[in-house]
């Protein structure tokens, strides 16, 4: 039980909480009502999300495979069917010369190598290696892109006929890649991208046992034209063991099946679909929602939000949640969390619950399957519990507030009410004080309360025997003034200390807000810059072979790689690539970068400008004027070289042209390796816009390998060897890659020279694009 000192404070206590019991009691009814009609704001949220998402995502899959039914369909197919399958098979054991088995088997235990590093076990890289020999056949003239070596069989012209078409056809579509097998042998007579599965056997071959070999033996199973199979993602090992799901349908000569079309499916079809292209606000997913994929296996089937948005976070995440480096590495190498990224919760159909999500993080989640055939996946929309519930913040900010004011209006009535019963005592108290303050004449009222009454008589008697103690108290008094100044001034001092430090500290945290504002206006510009660049999934759709390599010295840099594709209304098609390296990096170089980026869509996208050399001359001109460079001393400058694509109504290309301003184009064709000399001058910070014109060079229609790169890459300083990198290791290094992906080749360019320069700090921004006829 409580003990109180005085009886004002046991009467004020008392009163305040018979009032303020109520009050709280009150807000705790509101607080738990308030945080029941916000969880279920969140799951009608969720389940009208789910129920959205589930059925976008159902019309997808029925257009695929309505997709896949009206290509196997068509003549165009059919055709292409009999005679890829009639001249594939005009091969025979004595067209394959021993040269032909070596190279592959070179090819195979060349390239199989970096396929470890997706975690494949070598036994299965060595038993990929085929022994079929028209397999060997095939994939010697158009696998290992043999410089000298052109098929002379039949097959070539049947596949050149119909190659450009089935390319547009995926790109119009947005598939990966598109397979015809014969169904008499089981041969995969045609592949567009040329993987190691190509030509080979689903029978007795390698990847008899894979999901494709399955995929296919379901169709031939089936007995109508319309029939449509699809598979589950798995890692395919000709993928570079990245998952891969597939589509089939049978095709039809007649009445007769004569070989089965295959489409591999694009994870990021299926991801736009789930995010809204990356719109999770706008699609009513908040800051931490999202909608995903999960498999009977307990994996995902689509790519987690925070990956999307922030793959370096998410990875370290992962690791924090201590799943296995093997799994974060793997899902770091192929760029998607599909069939990696385990889910640990039951799922049920059409449930609601409270869980804990992959980062770890307390979440609201709301599930259902998805009914497509063949796949067994659930829809799954979450949010975390922090965001639902972070309204209840700012509501108890404001219940504090409304406590604070009636708990100063409660005092204040309990004050007056107290005064009243407590005025005989409270005079009592201050004659107390009085003789405690030395004034021993006090007399305090003796009313006619008994109690009252004896205590103020014994009071006043008190009063005259301590002002005899007085006078002696008052000597010593004196001796302890003095002793109390001194330490005084010792306490006044250690107040200005105090201050003097307090002083110091509220500095330091202004200094460290300002450095936190600066770092966070930097990658804010790091955002913006990276938004700009293009995006090599959608250039890939023009130029599949297309890679880009970019590593700015700091957070944002000077170099930018620009794209741009028309499609004229006659049919034809005009394709503009650039790159450039503007005056300085960090964010000078940056802005530099921005003028650059506008200024090219000025010129080539609004006013339809496609020669190089005329698209340099108005480029120059217009950084001159922007930066008024003939009124200032300002010499900012962009290295720039251009190359422009043009294709005739058939999609053959007509056209190669390129101008370069202090930037040189190497291309490679037949293991040769050839460079055009951009012309000497700069885009601008040169001399009169008037006297300067640059050289247009017109290339010869080949299959060649083109790549652009920026300065930073050659002079770039090694620690092992205190030299540049130079040009002659440089172009060195792009003849050894040709034979490689686009993707292989953008990562040997980095380990490259990151082992170059080690430790030592990266001297410019670096940027490498590359692309092949």
């Amino acid at each position: 039980m409580i003990k109180f000192k005085k009886i004002s404070h046991k009467i004020f206590t008392y009163f305040l909480i018979v009032s303020l019991s109520p009050c709280i009691v009150w807000m705790y009814i509101q607080y738990r009502s308030t945080r029941e009609e916000l969880l279920q704001q969140a799951q009608n949220r969720l389940n009208a999300l789910k129920e959205t998402k589930r059925e976008r995502l159902q019309n997808y899959f029925l257009n695929c495979r309505s997709e896949i039914s009206y290509l196997a369909q068509s003549e165009l197919i059919k055709t292409a069917a009999k005679e890829l399958i009639s001249s594939f098979h005009t091969i025979t054991n004595a067209d394959v010369s021993a040269e032909m088995w070596q190279s592959i088997e070179n090819f195979y235990k060349q390239n199989l190598q970096k396929i470890q590093i997706y975690q494949t076990q070598s036994n299965e890289l060595l038993a990929a290696i085929p022994t079929d020999f028209k397999t060997i056949y095939f994939q010697y003239y158009y696998k290992t892109n043999r410089k000298n070596a052109v098929d002379a069989s039949r097959y070539k012209a049947v596949h050149d006929k119909y190659q450009a078409e089935f390319a547009r056809l995926l790109d119009h579509f947005g598939y990966y890649d598109l397979y015809i097998i014969d169904n008499q042998t089981g041969y995969i007579v045609y592949s567009l991208t040329k993987e190691i599965d190509y030509a080979t056997n689903l029978v007795k071959g390698n990847f008899q046992d894979t999901h494709l070999a399955q995929v296919w033996r379901e169709i031939q199973q089936t007995h109508t034209r319309e029939a449509v199979k699809m598979t589950d993602f798995q890692l395919y090992l000709p993928s570079f063991d990245a998952p891969a799901a597939f589509l089939a349908a049978p095709i039809y000569d007649e009445n007769v099946k004569i070989a089965t079309l295959v489409l591999q499916l694009s994870p990021d079809e299926i991801n736009a679909v789930l995010t809204g292209n990356m719109e999770w606000q706008q699609q009513g997913m908040g800051l931490t929602g999202e909608v995903f994929l999960v498999g009977n296996d307990g994996t995902f089937r689509s790519d987690a939000r925070l990956f999307l948005e922030h793959p370096q976070k998410f990875l370290e995440t992962l690791r924090q949640q201590r799943l296995p480096e093997t799994t974060i590495r793997t899902i770091q190498l192929h760029k998607t969390c599909i069939r990696l990224l385990p889910f640990a919760h039951d799922l049920l159909n059409d449930t609601v619950r409270l869980g804990v999500d992959y980062r770890g993080k307390s979440v609201l989640m709301s599930s259902t399957f998805l009914k497509i055939p063949d796949v067994d996946w659930v829809v799954v929309a979450q949010i975390h519990i922090d965001e639902i519930f972070s309204y209840l913040e700012t509501l108890q900010k404001r219940w504090i507030i409304w406590i604070v004011a009636l708990f100063a209006a409660m005092i204040g009535a309990i004050v007056l009410l107290a005064q009243n019963v407590t005025q005989p005592i409270r005079q009592l108290s201050e004659g107390v004080r009085a003789i405690a303050q030395g004034n021993f004449h006090i007399s305090v009222p003796e009313n006619d309360q008994h109690e009252i009454h004896n205590l103020a008589k014994a009071f006043n008697n008190m009063a005259k025997t301590l002002h005899a103690q007085h006078l002696e108290i008052e000597n010593q008094r004196e001796k302890l003034a003095k002793a109390h100044q001194h330490l005084k001034e010792l306490l006044e001092e250690t107040e200005k200390q105090k201050h003097y430090i307090e002083q110091i500290e509220n500095q330091k945290k202004q200094i460290k807000a300002t450095l936190r504002h600066i770092q966070q206006s930097i990658y804010y510009a790091q955002r913006v810059q990276q938004a700009i660049l293009p995006q090599v999934a959608q250039i890939r759709k023009v130029l599949p072979s297309y890679f880009a390599f970019f590593q700015p010295r700091d957070v944002v840099g000077g170099d930018f790689y620009w794209f741009h594709h028309e499609l004229h209304a006659d049919g034809s098609q005009t394709t503009c690539i650039a790159l450039a390296d503007c005056t300085g990096h960090g964010v000078p170089g940056a802005f530099m970068s921005l003028i650059g980026h506008n200024l090219l869509n000025e010129i080539i996208v609004q006013h339809q400008t496609y020669q190089p050399n005329i698209i340099l001359r108005k480029l120059h001109q217009e950084l001159k004027i922007l930066l008024q460079q003939h009124k200032t001393e300002h010499q900012d400058s962009i290295e720039i070289g251009i190359c422009v694509l043009e294709r005739g109504i058939f999609g053959s290309y007509r056209k190669i042209s390129y101008a370069g301003a202090k930037m040189d184009l190497f291309y490679i064709t037949e293991n040769t390796l050839t460079q055009i000399k951009g012309d000497k001058y700069r885009i601008g910070a040169n001399a009169d816009s008037n006297e300067i014109s640059f050289t247009q060079h017109e290339l010869p229609i080949q299959k060649a390998h083109y790549f652009l790169a920026t300065d930073g890459y050659i002079d770039q300083f090694g620690e092992e060897i205190p030299e540049k990198f130079n040009l002659l290791r440089f172009k060195e290094l792009l003849l050894s890659i040709t034979s490689e992906t686009p993707d292989e080749q953008a990562f040997i360019l980095q380990n490259t020279i990151n082992d170059w320069k080690g430790n030592i700090k990266q001297t410019d921004d670096i940027t490498v694009i590359g692309f092949s006829l």
